[in-house]
């Protein structure tokens, strides 16, 4: 069935319906509803690499990289996951299509999905949401979807993931090689929630394969309970030679780590942090993102999937004086977090995936 046909079912004129299939405001809502019933009743279905095509007509935009479509990524706010949406821009390029952003956390569910029927979106990416299990209601019928990590837990969407099980094992036998016998792990709950508690699962399994003397038990607390002095007590009463914790920002500034006498690694090192710790290749996963959505509009596919897949990009363990021996590489997260201590209470940070 085309628009003309649809039109004719409806007795409207073929621009009118044209524009209520595009949610134009240049339509009533009553009319944008009538044609959008009228369209599920007949079963029309929209082109949607036409739609997206005629989209970048309509808005003058270059076709040069703009041919395929338009794909989108949603984030929780605007300047966060900046190494994620290099890689993930980088690879719509390379694929022909163009990708932009909008933050999640600033519109409303329906206005995200207006905006992204609006500009003829084919494929929606969404980035780690600002609570570490969340949802997002839009209407997955109209996009092919992917998610990165764990935290949007409704609906069920293909995922990119860190590989969780890989980095943890990772730091844990890093710090060992450098002579640390007892490793412990300071997790607090959001850290567990982003981690779908694989973090704490694979230290309990590495725990288990060490003799008793060398067990450390792990520090898992609530985020109010996340402080210092919980800290320096699980300190005192475990002994770790070297403690692993999620990211620079929530180590916190005590003696014992800052002069080295216990080792320290991150789970999610970024560029300019002092410790080493896992990079978890923020650019790779972007552009994972795409080329699940690439593969999804191909075949045709849009709204949830039947049976949802994880796909796991494996961490690579950096030191600071890998960091500065090699050119400087860009690294995912919030800007804020570069290079910066600050205390153990809980802050605005990107989720980790």
């Amino acid at each position: 069935m085309t628009v003309r046909e649809l039109a004719a079912a409806l007795g409207l004129g073929k621009t009118t319906v044209a524009d209520a299939l595009r949610e134009s405001p240049r339509v009533s809502a009553a009319i944008r509803e009538r044609v959008r019933a009228k369209a599920l009743e007949l079963g029309y279905q929209p082109n949607p690499i036409a739609s997206a095509f005629l989209q970048q007509i309509r808005s003058k935009s270059s076709p040069s990289a703009q041919t395929k479509g338009n794909l989108t990524l949603l984030l929780p706010w605007s300047d966060s996951h900046k190494e994620l949406c290099r890689g993930a821009f980088q690879r719509a390029w390379e694929l022909g299509y163009a990708a932009d952003k909008i933050s999640s956390e600033e519109l409303r569910s329906e206005q995200i999905t207006r905006i992204l029927l609006a500009r003829g979106v084919l494929g929606v990416a969404v980035t780690p949401l600002a609570v570490p299990i969340g949802q997002l209601k839009l209407d997955w019928s109209r996009f092919a979807s992917v998610a990165m990590g764990y935290s949007l837990a409704r609906p069920r969407l293909n995922r990119v993931v860190h590989n969780h099980l890989h980095g943890i094992r990772t730091a844990v036998e890093m710090c060992r090689s450098r002579g640390a016998r007892r490793v412990g792990l300071v997790l607090r709950q959001e850290s567990e929630g982003r981690s779908n508690g694989l973090w704490s699962a694979g230290f309990y399994n590495i725990q288990r394969e060490l003799p008793a003397a060398e067990r450390v038990a792990p520090l898992l607390v609530s985020d109010a309970d996340y402080k210092e002095a919980s800290i320096r007590r699980w300190m005192r009463d475990q002994r770790p030679d070297a403690v692993v914790f999620h990211y620079t920002r929530i180590v916190p500034d005590m003696p014992e780590i800052a002069s080295g006498r216990v080792m320290c690694a991150v789970l999610d090192r970024l560029a300019g942090d002092p410790f080493p710790g896992i990079d978890q290749q923020y650019a790779r996963a972007g552009a994972m993102l795409i080329d699940l959505l690439s593969l999804q509009i191909l075949h045709g596919q849009r709204g949830l999937p039947e049976a949802p897949t994880i796909t796991m990009i494996d961490g690579v363990w950096m030191e600071p004086a890998m960091e500065a021996a090699a050119p400087a590489r860009r690294q995912g997260g919030s800007p804020t977090a570069r290079g910066r201590r600050a205390s153990v209470s809980p802050s605005r940070q990107t989720p980790s995936r």
